[in-house]
């Protein structure tokens, strides 16, 4: 039997193991941070670092380092090696610019990274490769770009691009991740028009969000008002989406248009001008239609000029001048020259003989 003396000896030895232990836990969080250690969570969130601290604890499950503007707006791997279990990293508002590739390799158990409200312009091919996760958040990215391999070797089921000044969404830039895409977010954007090619990846999502997008509701975006009525239960919780224009339907969201709304006016000439001499001339026609009908001059020779639609808000208008000039004055001008317009709804030809 222990007397008290050894008796307080043991407790004495016991409490300073311990303050010890304590003293090693409190070691081993980052500076300015808090450590959960029975939740393994890091909180280092607005505490003004100007960097990634390098010394996280090894069992961290979730790292959160939002709204830390670091001095350097570059992520590489170095950043993130030695943390094999972690499973959520936020890097929201973090002055971020560029990431390499293959930064999260060395994360295999992530599940939720968060990289939104960044000034990332660009997200290089095959940046997070490798990776397994539920939600992707790129969203608050002004201008950022996307290119077709960006997402390659990536699976996710929710990628968020909402608010970030997107344009344009083409097939080939979400189409690999096909497989596991459930949840996409591109609300908030500049989007005009969808490709219809999308119905094939739209078919397979659980949730999609559209609102707040300066849609043109003709004929283009017919398919993405049919998908709506057929799918109400895929943009369900969230607000529709609504046209910009044509000004006739402007502002209306498309649980209040029927799909007959959504139309194209086949391209008609409003004015065609002819000035020619022997050896100079100068011919001009000018198309309206909705879309914006492209235009193509076509010479005798069957050399043809195309006249792209203009890219302003709502243009309904386009023009082609056809400048001419006689190489020779053995040689003339004349012969059959044809103007073209066309657009999604239709064309429309004009011939003009010049003898």
């Amino acid at each position: 039997m222990l007397n008290p003396g050894t008796r307080l000896l043991s407790g004495l030895i016991c409490l300073s193991t311990v303050l010890v232990t304590a003293g090693q836990t409190e070691t081993a969080c980052p500076k300015k941070c808090f450590c959960n250690t029975i939740s393994h969570i890091v909180y280092c969130s607005r505490r003004g670092l100007p960097q990634i601290p390098s010394d996280v604890p090894e069992d961290t499950l979730q790292l959160n380092l939002n709204g830390n503007v670091f001095q350097t707006a570059h992520l590489q791997s170095a950043n993130f090696s030695g943390y094999p279990i972690l499973e959520h990293l936020y890097l929201s508002e973090c002055g971020i610019e560029t990431i390499d590739v293959d930064t999260f390799a060395e994360l295999v158990n992530l599940k939720w990274l968060d990289l939104s409200s960044n000034r990332i312009k660009l997200v290089q091919d095959y940046t997070f490769r490798g990776l397994h996760l539920q939600h992707l958040f790129l969203n608050g990215n002004r201008n950022i770009q996307v290119r077709p391999k960006s997402f390659a070797g990536l699976e996710t089921q929710g990628l968020y691009l909402h608010e970030c000044s997107i344009t344009n969404v083409p097939l080939d830039v979400i189409a690999p991740l096909n497989s596991t895409l459930k949840y996409l977010w591109l609300n908030g954007n500049q989007i005009e028009v969808l490709d219809k090619k999308l119905v094939s990846m739209f078919q397979t999502l659980s949730h999609v969000r559209l609102a707040g997008n300066p849609f043109h509701c003709n004929c283009q975006v017919q398919w993405l008002k049919e998908f709506f009525d057929r799918n109400p239960e895929t943009f369900k919780g969230a607000e529709p989406p609504a046209c910009l224009t044509p000004i006739k339907i402007a502002g209306r969201f498309f649980n209040q248009l029927s799909v007959f709304d959504f139309r194209c006016q086949a391209p008609v000439f409003n004015n065609i001008e002819a000035n020619l001499d022997k050896r100079h001339g100068r011919l001009r026609c000018t198309a309206t239609g909705d879309p914006a009908p492209t235009l193509f001059w076509i010479r005798p020779s069957g050399e043809s000029r195309r006249y792209a639609p203009p890219t302003e808000e709502d243009a309904v208008h386009n023009e082609g001048v056809l400048r001419l000039s006689s190489p020779s004055a053995h040689s003339d001008l004349s012969g059959m020259y044809i103007c073209l317009a066309f657009n999604e709804a239709g064309n429309v030809t004009l011939t003009m003989n010049v003898s």
